[in-house]
């Protein structure tokens, strides 16, 4: 899906990103779901924003993935545990593929 597309089906990916990580270790709450969402809202808004949603045959939604490719100016790299060089850190807008979120229902 493209930016419009996942902001059409906003709904599906809010319920299934609550719902998998309401559980420890995350203990989302719907204040931090909202919040989460309020950034997704602003994502879906990028010209290279890209997202997948999995549905059932019954179309019930139960998974969810998306993110963006890293831009020039990216922190991505910055609070790695062991520091990299600056050379990995340098993005192009092409080079590597941001996942924000990756998510699927238990049930």
């Amino acid at each position: 899906m493209d930016g419009p597309s996942a902001a059409h089906a906003e709904p599906a990916f809010q319920l299934v990103y609550a719902e998998a990580f309401a559980e420890p270790p995350y203990n989302e709450t719907p204040d931090s779901v909202e919040a989460t969402f309020r950034r997704f809202r602003s994502q879906v808004r990028k010209a290279t924003f890209r997202a997948a949603l999995a549905r059932t045959a019954d179309g019930e939604p139960v998974g969810i993935a998306y993110g963006y490719p890293l831009g020039p100016t990216t922190g991505w790299w910055a609070h790695l545990a062991t520091p990299v060089s600056d050379d990995l850190q340098r993005e192009d807008g092409n080079r590597s593929f941001g996942l924000l979120e990756l998510a699927v229902r238990a049930p």
